[in-house]
C-alpha cells in the first residue's frame, strides 16, 4: 500500500480568489484600452477635419490666384464630383476691412465646412485673399452658427491668406 503525504494530497491549479483578481485586473485593462482607443479615433477624425478644412481653404485660395484675384470670383462652378461647393448666407465673418468676396458651403467625402472669402487692396500693388473656413465639432452636414462672443478653437476655425499683384 502507498502512503500519501499530506504535500502530495492538496490540489494543484488555482484558488477562486485568485481567479476573481485576474478577472478584475484584465477587466480593468480592458476598459482602459476601450477608452485609449476611443480617443484615438476621435482625435483622428478631429485631424482629419482639420486637414479637409485646410485643403478646402488652400484649393479655394489658389483658384482664386489663378484668376489673377478677380474680384468676380464664383468658386461654385469650378469644381468637379469630388467637393460640391454652393454658396450660402452663412459662414465665418471677415475681418473689419476686408471687402466680402462671397460665403460657400464645401462638401467633401461627406464632411462640410463653411467658408468665406474676403479680399482687399494693399498700398503696395498687391490684392488680399484671406480663406476662412469652419465647420461643425461633429463634421457632419449641420447648419453654421456663430456666437460673436466665442474663440476661434471653439468654431473649429482655419484662416488662410495669400495675395496676387494686381
Amino acid at each position: 500500500m502507498i502512503l500519501r503525504t499530506k504535500k502530495s494530497c492538496l490540489r494543484k491549479g488555482f484558488s477562486l480568489a485568485e481567479v476573481m483578481i485576474a478577472t478584475v485586473i484584465l477587466a480593468v485593462m480592458a476598459i482602459g484600452t476601450a477608452g485609449y482607443r476611443y480617443y484615438t479615433v476621435l482625435d483622428l477624425r478631429r485631424a482629419t477635419m482639420q486637414a479637409t478644412a485646410a485643403r478646402v481653404s488652400q484649393l479655394l485660395g489658389e483658384s482664386w490666384r489663378g484668376v489673377k484675384g478677380s474680384s468676380s470670383f464664383a468658386p461654385a462652378a469650378q469644381f468637379g464630383s469630388a467637393m460640391s461647393i454652393a454658396e450660402k448666407t452663412a459662414g465665418p465673418q471677415p475681418p473689419d476691412d476686408f471687402t466680402l468676396l462671397g460665403k460657400y458651403k464645401a462638401v467633401v467625402n461627406g464632411f462640410s465646412c463653411y467658408v468665406t472669402l474676403s479680399w482687399k487692396d494693399d498700398s503696395n500693388g498687391l490684392r488680399i485673399l484671406n480663406v476662412a473656413t469652419a465647420w461643425s465639432q461633429r463634421g457632419g452636414e449641420g447648419e453654421y452658427e456663430q456666437d460673436p462672443n466665442s474663440t476661434a478653437d471653439e468654431h473649429n476655425l482655419f484662416e488662410f491668406t495669400t495675395y496676387v499683384e494686381k
